[in-house]
């Protein structure tokens, strides 16, 4: 299989038996072969099986749910997928089959679902799904949960329309809460909210269709969510609250503890894992390839025009991000409310290890670079090797005293080529951005980049620490120690203002034993790129580069120069070097 190519720390059989039902042998075992799950028999749904199997082990207080190996099947009839919901004509439908409790699979706290192993540790206990507007897996309130040893085949097509809110589900599980996030984080295997300890180990996930393709792409592999539900007003007296006056709205206040993901692989997917409120956390052994893009309107009634307007979020293999508590405030402009940030809860001390993606995609059309990491503070990611087109980071935002070392990026692809309108089109491999005014910290700071390597011979590489809108507060304090970028420096336009390989406007930062690398500049002075631009505003600032001497031999070429837009305290060496 081409993933594991990229997988380089597989499960060996000691590994896998001790992540196995050994550890749990003084617990509760339930095997759901005694509730009639039958394997390889696409006619027989085992969902209720699996439901009954989990309420024996929340009576016995936990244990572990044993799938024996085999093709289990879990269909969901009787819940709605893929329908319109602003589709006056599909109401009863959808009031009919919508997501009651009892259709759910929520599994229990203190309770693993558990796969069978081959002799090498491999999975050979599959679950196949279809239903794309519900999760398969719910932990609720399930300290202590947690799945191991599966692989998950999705049986479906990735679906147009979410006929559920996250209000929607929340509700039918006893966890109500709002402005958590779109509909479309529901259309995930693994679903997670106010559950702390919990264990997601060695776990694939992948599409049936052989080969795969973009349209039979899953949504979300995992989605995992914070605690602490903000309570939300009564709408009876909020209408008596007078203007100006802010009440507790929504949103989760809290993060959850200590979860672990690990050893997991994701194929024919939109986005891996998106989690967000993560404190104590480690995403380790993560690897992904064939990954895809949505690519279908959310809102085709109000598309106009040959580019899709309402298409889905872009794709990561992991991505950390925000997770607010919220308010409400009444106005003459609002009488019925609107929502105000109040507080944050960030991913705090989170360890991202050993991640890996692989070249080949599905889609282009709507992906971004491996990982997205947001709302931080304090933290490690060690060891990440990339070979997505769209990039390495995109976006860091609102992230603190993180460290970053030994990132390796590459890709002998042109993003822009076959998808001229995607998002990773002329974005940088690499970029620090500042967070909207209402949303805390506004920037990151004390980020610490040792030993990064981007190349890409058929793209534009850049490392940008970036402020566009020239009033927001500036990313200060990042340090880069060990950049090497090799690049054709020819490759992006040249733009209205300055731009650089490295572009940065921040406040004391430094970058230290970089080199640029790459082919000779061609002497088309409409596609000049500059070695390093130091923008305006930027205080304290220094870089210290070095490129091929032979980059400065042409009178035309700007690739070996540094552009410093105020240089009372900001500075900007650029040193040649022989090959030889």
């Amino acid at each position: 299989m081409p993933l594991a190519l990229f997988f380089l720390s597989p499960f060996g059989h000691t590994q896998a038996a001790k992540l196995g039902g050994k550890v749990h042998s003084s617990r509760a075992l339930v095997d759901i072969s005694a509730f009639g799950a039958r394997p390889d028999d696409p006619g027989v749904n085992s969902r209720l099986p699996v439901q009954q199997g989990l309420e024996k082990l929340r009576s016995a207080g936990g244990g572990t749910l044993s799938i024996p190996a085999g093709d289990y099947y879990l269909y969901f009839p009787d819940i709605a997928s893929d329908l319109d919901p602003r589709d006056p004509a599909k109401k009863a439908l959808l009031q009919q089959n919508n997501p009651q409790k009892g259709k759910l699979i929520l599994v229990p706290p203190g309770v693993i679902v558990q796969g069978t192993l081959d002799e090498a540790g491999h999975p050979i206990t599959r679950i196949h799904w279809n239903a794309t507007s519900i999760p398969l897996l719910s932990f609720v309130n399930a300290d202590g949960a947690g799945a191991v040893d599966l692989t998950f085949v999705f049986d479906g097509v990735q679906p147009q329309f979410f006929p559920w809110t996250q209000e929607d589900f929340l509700e039918a599980v006893g966890y109500q809460s709002r402005w958590l996030g779109g509909p479309y984080e529901l259309s995930t295997v693994i679903y997670t909210i106010g559950s702390s300890n919990l264990r997601f180990e060695n776990l694939s996930f992948q599409s049936s269709k052989t080969p795969a393709d973009n349209e039979h792409t899953f949504a979300f592999g995992i989605v995992s969510k914070g605690k602490s539900r903000v309570p939300q007003p009564d709408p009876k007296s909020l209408q008596n609250l007078s203007f100006g006056v802010r009440v507790p709205g929504g949103g989760l206040s809290e993060c959850v503890s200590n979860n672990v993901f690990s050893f997991l692989r994701f194929q024919d997917y939109v986005m891996g894992i998106l989690a967000s409120g993560q404190c104590g956390a480690v995403f380790d052994h993560i690897a992904g390839s064939f990954r895809g893009s949505w690519y279908r309107s959310f809102d085709p009634s109000h598309e106009t025009g040959p580019q899709i307007k309402n298409i889905g979020p872009p794709g990561h293999l992991v991505y950390l991000t925000f997770q607010n508590a919220y308010e409400v405030e009444r106005s003459p402009d609002a009488p019925n409310g609107h929502m105000e940030f109040r507080s944050t809860a960030r991913n705090t001390d989170v360890k991202l290890r050993d991640i890996r993606e692989g070249p080949e995609t599905l889609s282009n059309v709507n992906s971004l670079g491996t990982l997205a990491l947001k709302n931080m503070k304090g933290g490690q990611i060690v060891g990440v090797v990339s070979r997505h087109p769209a990039g390495l980071i995109q976006s860091m935002v609102d992230v603190h005293d993180v460290q970053l070392e030994n990132l390796n990026w590459s890709s002998d692809r042109d993003i822009c080529e076959r998808t001229p309108y995607a998002p990773a089109c002329g974005v940088p491999v690499i970029t620090l951005e500042p967070t909207p005014a209402n949303s805390g910290t506004q920037f990151n700071s004390g980020v610490q980049f040792k030993n990064i390597t981007l190349r890409g011979l058929r793209r534009s590489v850049m490392f940008k620490i970036s402020e566009e809108s020239g009033n927001a507060p500036l990313s200060r304090n990042i340090t880069v120690d060990g950049l090497t970028i090799e690049v054709d420096p020819a490759f992006v336009q040249k733009a209205a203002a300055s731009q650089g390989v490295i572009t940065v406007r921040a406040l004391e930062t430094r970058f230290t034993n970089v080199r640029l690398l790459g082919l000779t500049p061609t002497d088309a002075t409409d596609r000049q790129h500059y070695a390093a631009v130091i923008q305006s505003r930027s205080q304290n600032t220094t870089l210290e580069i070095t490129i091929p001497a032979e980059w400065g031999r042409r009178s035309s070429a700007v690739a070996s120069e540094c552009v410093v837009e105020d240089q009372v305290s900001n500075k900007c060496h650029v040193a040649r070097k022989s090959a030889n």
